[in-house]
């Protein structure tokens, strides 16, 4: 078993993007029964392009309104968590206005975290990721008392399940499974992790960030900053 106790730096990238090479994409999160087409107020809209995200969320109509860099390969996914509902759809930037991303009802994935000590791990973090899709699609979840949790998978499997509980991980499930996930948290370590723009820019960045990280192993994990920007 492999401890992680070293301090890395990394380093992100900043790109200055003028207003010619940004194309806007707006539309509307839907449901469709039949001919019947009911808008989704308030549903999270994350749009993947060039191993990148984007999230937003659409206002009371269920619509939205972003720039991206142009060509880029844009997938958009929307979800409504409370509805349980999600959906999927690609972009294509010659025709980036008024789309529509219909959502349709989708099962929760549920599973369990147990600690090191054999009980259930409450506040643990399940996190599912989707190891097609681009490295920071996750869907994240809090266990429960009895450490009990339930994500959403908005996008297609395959999926990998996981638990963070503490600083340690559980080793990481794959889809498909034959029962309802059991994740023991193993005595692995985290990384520390430090910011640093890079030499000569004077940009701030707009903390607190969503920081999405990859270890050597593979494992992919989601972390939120604090103001000062430390994870």
């Amino acid at each position: 078993m492999t401890h992680l106790a070293l301090a890395v730096v990394a380093v992100l990238p900043i790109s200055i993007v003028s207003a010619s090479d940004l194309v806007e994409v707006s539309g509307q999160v839907t449901t469709r029964r039949g001919d019947q087409i009911d808008s989704v107020a308030f549903a999270t809209v994350l749009l993947a392009f060039d191993d990148e995200t984007k999230t937003l969320l659409s206002d009371g109509h269920g619509e939205f309104t972003t720039k991206v860099p142009a060509n880029t390969n844009i997938q958009i996914f929307a979800w409504q968590r409370e509805k349980r509902l999600a959906g999927t759809t690609a972009v294509d930037l010659g025709n980036a206005n008024d789309l529509r991303v219909v959502v349709k009802k989708v099962a929760l994935i549920r599973g369990t975290v147990v600690g090191m000590d054999g009980k259930p791990a409450k506040n643990a973090a399940g996190q599912l990721s989707f190891p097609n899709r681009p490295r920071a699609l996750l869907s994240v979840a809090l266990t429960d008392e009895r450490g009990g949790f339930e994500v959403l998978p908005f996008a297609e499997k395959p999926w990998s399940i996981q638990a963070l509980h503490d600083g340690k991980l559980s080793p990481k499930l794959t889809s498909p499974w034959s029962r309802e996930p059991a994740l023991r948290i193993s005595n692995q370590g985290l990384r520390t992790l430090q910011f640093r723009l890079p030499k000569g820019r004077t940009e701030s960045l707009p903390f607190p960030l969503t920081v999405f990280v990859t270890c050597p192993n593979g494992d992919k994990l989601v972390a939120e900053t604090d103001e000062a920007g430390k994870v």
